[in-house]
């Protein structure tokens, strides 16, 4: 007598789901993954929710840390050798600076780098601690709504402009 067919039960959808995932992007997250399903290890829910960013960048990790795309941490690497050879200075990553209307807080951007080019002019840009000789870098690969209405008003509230790096 032939048995019933089974169910698919959630586990074996979401298998199915991380197989065919696999094939798609080939992730070392997904094959690690996959090495694990069958004892049902940490890394199955975590490789289920890894998918494909919707610009197409991948998290990049480097002894310095990690980065939101392989062109921030090329760009980030680019940046400390002009560090070394005295051009800038007081680098920093991911810094918050705050948006204000009418002296209300609305919002943050978060630049990718901020640092400081020689010579610095003795002018302060009041509320985030840097000298108007200040850079205000984004590395962007795809030029956002949001990026550009950030921008533009950072530059009015502050005064200078964003320098963008394309990817």
């Amino acid at each position: 007598m032939p048995q019933p067919k089974k169910k698919k039960t959630v586990t074996q959808k979401a298998l199915g789901a991380l197989n065919e995932e696999l094939r798609k992007s080939g992730g070392p997250l997904l094959k690690q993954a996959l090495k694990q399903r069958k004892s049902g290890g940490p890394l199955l829910k975590q490789a289920l929710k890894q998918r494909n960013s919707k610009y197409h960048n991948r998290r990049t990790a480097t002894p310095d840390g990690t980065f939101d795309s392989h062109a921030e941490a090329k760009r980030w690497a680019e940046l400390k050798l002009l560090v070394k050879a005295g051009k800038i200075f007081d680098l920093r990553r991911q810094v918050r600076i705050p948006l204000h209307v009418d002296g209300k807080r609305i919002g943050f951007y978060v630049a990718d780098f901020v640092y400081c080019r020689l010579p610095v002019k003795s002018s302060y840009a009041p509320g985030w601690g840097f000298s108007h000789g200040a850079v205000v870098e984004d590395v962007k690969g795809v030029r956002t709504a949001l990026f550009k209405w950030k921008a533009n008003h950072l530059e009015a509230e502050y005064g200078f402009a964003i320098t963008e790096v394309k990817a």
